[in-house]
């Protein structure tokens, strides 16, 4: 069995959709969608060990906590615009020094709408 786990950064827009007899949770928007495409484009390129595909915006985020590797910039389903494409190879540090530093936490105000 093979899975593909595509990773994306930005803003969305999370919450129960639907009406009072049926709700479902969902995310929606630009950096949803490119999540879903690199979670797809593991089927067309070697989405490395764990097969996990990032973008240039989540990988910018990383600080080098990863070992990353740069597979290129592609045009993916739906986009005109190429996205830079990173898979992950391995953790760089443990999992205590990535908790190290309070300063680097993101806050809350990254996953609110403007």
């Amino acid at each position: 069995m093979s899975t593909g786990i595509g990773i994306n950064s930005g803003i969305v827009i999370a919450g129960s959709l639907g009406s009072a007899e049926r709700l479902e949770y969902s995310v929606l928007g630009d950096a949803v969608n490119i999540a879903a495409r690199l979670e797809s484009f593991n089927k067309e390129v070697d989405g490395g060990p764990h097969h996990i595909l990032i973008s240039e915006e989540t990988h910018q985020r990383l600080e080098n906590y990863f070992e990353t590797e740069f597979v290129g910039k592609y045009a993916l389903k739906g986009k005109k615009q190429e996205t830079g494409i990173y898979r992950v190879l391995d953790i760089q540090k443990s999992a205590n020094q990535l908790t190290a530093n309070p300063s680097k936490e993101i806050s809350s105000k990254e996953f609110t709408s403007p």
